[in-house]
């Protein structure tokens, strides 16, 4: 009996060991790599990604290539992380957010609000970039299609708002 009950026992932990994990563990802060998966951005954007992606830790951004990034539909996506960062001289996410509005809006860039993705967010439809406020995080997702039109389809904004909801739930709650 005792036999059959370790038997037993071996074979589920093997089983359970060779399950895939789907979930994706919480993102850090200085790791914008690990708001999104290469899964999520093919879905949004098409494939094949890249992988792995490529991190700059200097500027705290990381660009996934989507296939031939010369052309259509090939392009890169970059997640910025603007807050906290050395760039950044605001204390809070919410201050560095109406900073970059700020930055944004002298540019000249069209800005258009979006709600349901964290805290505060808006759409950069000059730059074809959602910038995003979390409880303590400002963050950047941008889409540099193969070909640069001059406004991004709406399509491609949709996009651009799926992936700042998914990224905006996996972001690190404290510093």
């Amino acid at each position: 009996m005792r036999r059959l009950l370790f038997i037993t026992a071996f074979i589920l932990l093997v089983a359970a060991a060779s399950m895939p994990v789907t979930a994706a563990a919480k993102a850090k802060i200085d790791k914008p790599c690990t708001l999104l998966t290469v899964q999520q951005i093919e879905t949004a954007f098409g494939g094949p990604v890249a992988e792995p992606p490529r991190f700059d830790e200097t500027f705290v951004i990381c660009d996934y290539s989507i296939g031939d990034v010369t052309v259509p539909p090939g392009g890169i996506v970059t997640v910025s992380q603007l807050f906290p960062g050395y760039a950044q001289t605001e204390k809070t996410p919410r201050a560095a957010f109406l900073d970059q509005r700020a930055v944004d809006q002298v540019a000249e860039y069209e800005l258009a609000d979006v709600s349901g993705v964290g805290r505060n967010a808006y759409l950069n439809l000059t730059t074809a970039t959602i910038v995003f406020q979390t409880k303590a995080m400002l963050i950047s997702i941008q889409w540099q299609p193969g070909s640069t039109p001059t406004e991004p389809p709406e399509a491609d904004q949709k996009q651009l708002i799926k992936l700042a909801k998914l990224a905006a739930k996996n972001a690190p709650t404290k510093k």
